[in-house]
């Protein structure tokens, strides 16, 4: 079975990954007071995290399939920190358009790099299970978009909002990258190489 902590990177990650979805819906109002963008420019804004996301997919894929699950998740878990601080220290609309788009890319792999994790050192009957549960992480991360969000605004204010999600995507980003250097479980020994995709190796693990 998965390593316990190792699946709360992932699922955690996942968790954010929606969470950062969902904040403006919340934070919205505040940021269009204070910058001074209008409905139109905050829906571009939001839609920024949409297209940097489909337009990574792809790319994704190969960074999967070369550098492995951990490694890539690890390094875009920091482009979301480092684009949740930016976002906080932003005073002009494309900033924080720049730090909404390093946010996109971070969470494009909030599913498949766990998804190929899971697939690779888990039993073909155990996956399933754990994805949904993966999949559940990301609901909770929708519901944690409403009102624990607009309580932590009355204390923090929306920049003190984006630099928790900073602060909150840093360890899980240790925690990955502490996984895959200890080599501590079957998950950190895989890296595919290049000539090998996600699914051969999904079913070279199911085979063992």
């Amino acid at each position: 079975m998965i390593p316990a902590n190792l699946f709360f990177a992932f699922a955690f990650g996942y968790f954010l990954t929606h969470l950062f979805l969902v904040v403006n819906a919340v934070a919205g109002p505040a940021i269009s007071a204070e910058i001074g963008i209008d409905a139109a420019g905050l829906g571009f804004l939001t839609s920024v995290y949409f297209l940097a996301f489909a337009a990574f997919q792809l790319p994704l894929g190969l960074l999967l399939d070369r550098f492995g699950a951990h490694r890539v998740q690890a390094a875009l878990l920091l482009l979301a920190a480092v684009g949740a601080v930016l976002f906080a220290v932003g005073d002009s609309f494309l900033t924080l358009t720049l730090a909404r788009a390093l946010i996109g890319l971070r969470v494009s792999a909030g599913l498949m790099s766990a998804f190929k994790a899971y697939s690779a050192c888990l039993p073909p009957k155990k996956v399933p299970l754990v994805n949904s549960l993966h999949m559940a992480a990301g609901s909770l991360g929708v519901l944690a978009g409403g009102l624990p969000v607009e309580l932590a605004m009355q204390s923090l204010g929306w920049r003190g909002l984006f630099l928790l999600l900073a602060g909150l995507s840093s360890p899980v980003m240790k925690s990955v990258f502490d996984q895959f250097i200890s080599g501590a479980t079957v998950m950190t020994s895989i890296a595919v190489s290049p000539s090998i995709s996600a699914t051969t190796a999904s079913a070279r693990a199911s085979s063992d």
